[in-house]
C-alpha cells in the first residue's frame, strides 16, 4: 500500500510539472507602436501583440513580449539573444527569417503644428525648417541622403531610444521642431490618447510606393527560426479564415490589410 502511495505521489508531480517543462519561451522585442504594438500588459498591447499571442500560444509558446528601442531589438535579434522582432519592413529582410504572410501594412506621412502653412513638394521643401526624424529608420534615397547632410544641425533633429513617435510630438507642440514623418496610424493614436488630435495636423501624405508590408522577423542565428515563422504562417491564415482576425482588428478601429477574395474563390 506504502508503494502503491508513493507512485501515486509520483505521478501527480509529473503530471504537473511535465506540462511546465513542454512549454517554451518565445522572446519577442519592439519599441512602442501603436496600434501595432505598445504596453506589454495594457488590455489592448497592440494587435500584432493579440495575434502573435493568438498563434503560438496554442503551439504550447509564452510569449515574453517587452519594450525595448528599436535598434536594440534589432540587435538582440540579430545576435539570436531574442527568437523576434515585430513590425519589420521588407528592408530588413536580408537580416532575419520572415514568413510567408505579413502583419500589417505601414506608410509615412509629413505632419505639422495646427495652423502651419507647409507642405512637402521634396526634399529642398525641408530648406528652413527643422525636421524630426527617427535616428534608426531608413526612408528613401534622396531623404536619408538629406537627414545625413543635415545631421547634427538643428535642420535635422533625429531620435534615438524608446517613444520616438512620442517625443517628436512632444517636441513638435513645444516649437523645438516644424514637421516630423512618421506613420499616421500611429501618429493618430497618440493624439487621442494625448487629447491632442486637434493641435497637430496631415501636412502631406507620403505616396503610395512609401507604403509597405510589415513583418515578423525572426533571428537567423536561432535554428528554429524557419519552423517559427511557418508556424506564423499556418497561424495568421487560420485567424483570416476563421474571423477571428477581423474581431482583433476592429478593437483597434482596422481592418485586414489583405483583399479578400471573392465568394467561392480559393485563397492561395
Amino acid at each position: 500500500m506504502r508503494w502503491l502511495c508513493v507512485v501515486g505521489i509520483w505521478c501527480m508531480l509529473l503530471a504537473t510539472v511535465l506540462p511546465c517543462r513542454a512549454e517554451q519561451t518565445l522572446l519577442v522585442r519592439a519599441d512602442m507602436w501603436m496600434p501595432y504594438n505598445g504596453e506589454p500588459d495594457d488590455a489592448r498591447p497592440g494587435y500584432m501583440v493579440e495575434l502573435i499571442r493568438e498563434i503560438f500560444e496554442p503551439q504550447g509558446y509564452h510569449i515574453d513580449y517587452a519594450l525595448t528601442s528599436w535598434s536594440r531589438a534589432l540587435e538582440e535579434c540579430k545576435g539570436g539573444r531574442i527568437h523576434a522582432i515585430i513590425g519589420a519592413g521588407e528592408d530588413r529582410k536580408p537580416d532575419f527569417v520572415f514568413p510567408d504572410e505579413a502583419i500589417g501594412w505601414s506608410g509615412y506621412a509629413w505632419f505639422v503644428r495646427r495652423g502651419f502653412a507647409w507642405t512637402f513638394t521634396g526634399v529642398d521643401s525641408l530648406r528652413g525648417v527643422r525636421l524630426g526624424v527617427c535616428d534608426t529608420c531608413t526612408y528613401d534615397e534622396e531623404l536619408d541622403a538629406y537627414i545625413a547632410a543635415h545631421r547634427g544641425t538643428e535642420a535635422v533633429q533625429p531620435l534615438a531610444g524608446e517613444d520616438m513617435v512620442q517625443k517628436n510630438i512632444a517636441k513638435l507642440l513645444g516649437d523645438r521642431i516644424d514637421v516630423f514623418y512618421e506613420d499616421p496610424l500611429v501618429v493618430r493614436w497618440e493624439l487621442l490618447r494625448r487629447e491632442a488630435i486637434h493641435m497637430v495636423q496631415l501636412a502631406t501624405l507620403a505616396p503610395e510606393d512609401r507604403f509597405e508590408r510589415i513583418f515578423m522577423g525572426f533571428s537567423k542565428a536561432l535554428p528554429e527560426s524557419e519552423q517559427l515563422a511557418r508556424l506564423f504562417d499556418e497561424g495568421l491564415r487560420r485567424l483570416r479564415t476563421s474571423g477571428r482576425l477581423a474581431a482583433i482588428l476592429a478593437q483597434y478601429n482596422l481592418e485586414d490589410w489583405e483583399p479578400t477574395p471573392p465568394p467561392g474563390e480559393a485563397s492561395e
